[in-house]
């Protein structure tokens, strides 16, 4: 199984937690690792690591970071091991979202780090690419059925 750490600046990690159990229900194999603002690289690399030692060792760990660059995921970087610990930068609430959907349980780590990543950077849009020639904005809405299944999104 893939427990998954959300590593951030500030409280973001914690309340991207939060809206998303408040969207899909209780995630027990979500970690958030809320970092403080003048936290050193040492500090945030000790918290990291306390919140990775807390994973069952059988777990892979897939950890989201904030930005690209930034300290969370300097020191993420730091933990990558292939087929134990992935790192995606870029973290959001439909990311977070869509990871907290049964069909991420059907995957292995380096699938769940690849299709992550292609449906967060499919679901970044414009307002206007969702408006019709009048104006008004056309639906966008579709069923959990239809996201978990791949659904164009």
């Amino acid at each position: 199984m893939v427990t998954t750490l959300i590593v951030t600046h500030g409280r973001m990690a914690q309340e991207l937690l939060d809206a998303a159990q408040m969207i899909v229900g209780d995630m027990p194999r979500f970690v958030a690792v809320s970092l403080d603002w003048d936290d050193s690289v040492e500090e945030v690399t000790d918290k990291t690591r306390r919140a990775l030692e807390t994973v069952d060792p059988a777990d892979e760990v897939l950890i989201l970071t904030d930005m690209y660059g930034g300290t969370p995921f300097n020191v993420a970087a730091g933990f990558f091991e292939p087929g134990r610990v992935e790192v995606v930068t870029g973290v959001n609430l439909p990311m977070v979202v869509r990871l907290g959907c049964p069909r991420s349980n059907e995957m292995s780590l380096v699938e769940l780090a690849d299709w992550i990543q292609e449906k967060s950077r499919a679901s970044i849009c414009r307002a206007g690419e969702g408006q019709a020639a009048n104006g008004t904005l056309k639906s966008v809405s579709r069923s959990a059925d239809e996201v978990e299944e791949g659904g164009s999104d």
